[in-house]
């Protein structure tokens, strides 16, 4: 049912300047639907992702940032502060202390500031409701567009 839903409304929003949906998916690869991503290109939607969002919210539609960092800039690995003070295993056994800072991965970056999550879709979602999220979706996108 997730499966379902989720794909019925990826074909819905494809197109839609500024706002990527997942692919629908085929034979080869399939998708759980666990989440249910957008990517807002400010560029294209002319509006950042928060304002999205805020539109969003406005319509009744809620949102979430999944994760808003890439891993590397979490304090484990950007501090490396795994066990305690020894800051193993970032140093000996023929590690220089790798630097886990800002700008490493330039495209993740990038990619997650651009991410939102649609929180409603589920398996238990109705046709009508599925409907009204993908309307919302359009609407915020077409009043946002400058």
């Amino acid at each position: 049912a997730r499966a379902r839903a989720g794909s019925w409304l990826s074909a819905e929003l494809q197109g839609i300047p500024g706002v990527v949906a997942p692919p629908a998916p085929d034979d080869v690869y399939g998708h759980g639907y666990w989440g249910f991503p957008l990517r807002i290109v400010s560029e294209e939607l002319g509006a950042t992702r928060d304002e999205f969002r805020e539109a969003l919210a406005a319509e009744g539609i809620k949102t979430d940032i999944w994760i808003s960092k890439p891993l590397y800039l979490y304090d484990a690995l950007a501090k490396q502060v795994s066990f305690g003070d020894s800051h193993w295993p970032f140093q000996g056994a023929g590690n220089d202390q790798p630097k886990y800072e800002q700008g490493l991965c330039p495209n993740a970056e990038l990619a997650l500031n651009q991410l939102c999550n649609i929180v409603r879709i589920h398996e238990e979602i109705s046709d009508e409701d599925l409907a009204s999220v993908a309307t919302a979706i359009k609407k915020v996108a077409h009043g946002l567009r400058r």
